[in-house]
């Protein structure tokens, strides 16, 4: 891995530790959004939530976060034969409009998140300078397991093709992020974020997955 790489590494590795970290705080999400994980949301209002979630996070970690602004939609990008692409969540730098954090967030079901994958993927080439995080959020029931996702991570580390288009692997780091959720009746509260890969280079960094689960020991078992 060359220097520049290993610097890209580093600044992924840094802002995954940052998010996790204000994810698990009692003083951010659940301050402001307690019925997220106490009284519970409807199936129909989490992603609402999550994505609001997200922006207030966003903004506590000095960011200038916004829902579903468009990034892959130059013409240039538009002619390869993709339609305008807009991330759930995309954290500018602040005062700038230097994309540093794109975010995806799914409910898992068996076909959800190759396409969530595939998105991040077009975005982060189009801003692949600055981009220094890709992370693909899903929601579960159900801790799935490293099979279960691997279609997902196989796309960011090897890119795809389309419509005679070559679209390369992620330029940075892409985090894979569980969110588990119980269910209370009609209601789902969140009960813990998990970090199931953290891919850069072709493989999974599995010593950083280990280090950004540190808090959640009982939860590793599947992050390799």
């Amino acid at each position: 891995m060359n220097a520049l790489d290993e610097t890209r590494l580093q600044w992924g590795r840094d802002i995954a530790q940052t998010i996790m970290a204000g994810l698990r705080s009692p003083d951010i999400l659940p301050a402001t959004y307690p019925t997220l994980f106490e009284g519970g949301v409807t199936v129909g209002s989490l992603h609402s939530y999550v994505l609001s979630a997200l922006l207030l996070l966003g903004s506590q970690l000095e960011y200038s976060a916004v829902c579903d602004s468009p990034i892959f939609d130059r013409l240039d990008n538009l002619l390869l034969g993709e339609s305008s692409k807009r991330p759930d969540s995309v954290w500018f730098e602040r005062g700038t409009e230097t994309v540093r954090v794109l975010i995806e967030f799914e409910r898992y079901t068996a076909n959800s998140l190759r396409p969530k994958a595939r998105n991040l993927l077009l975005m982060s080439n189009a801003c692949a300078e600055d981009v220094n995080l890709l992370v693909l959020m899903y929601w579960t029931v159900q801790v799935r397991d490293a099979a279960q996702v691997s279609g997902a991570c196989e796309l960011s580390k090897r890119g795809f093709r389309s419509k005679g288009s070559r679209f390369g692997p992620a330029p940075c780091p892409l985090l894979l992020l569980e969110t588990i959720v119980e269910r209370r009746g009609e209601r789902l509260t969140i009960s813990s974020f998990v970090a199931k890969q953290f891919v850069f280079g072709g493989e999974n960094k599995s010593y950083v997955v280990g280090d950004l689960n540190e808090p959640n020991r009982e939860n590793r078992a599947d992050s390799q």
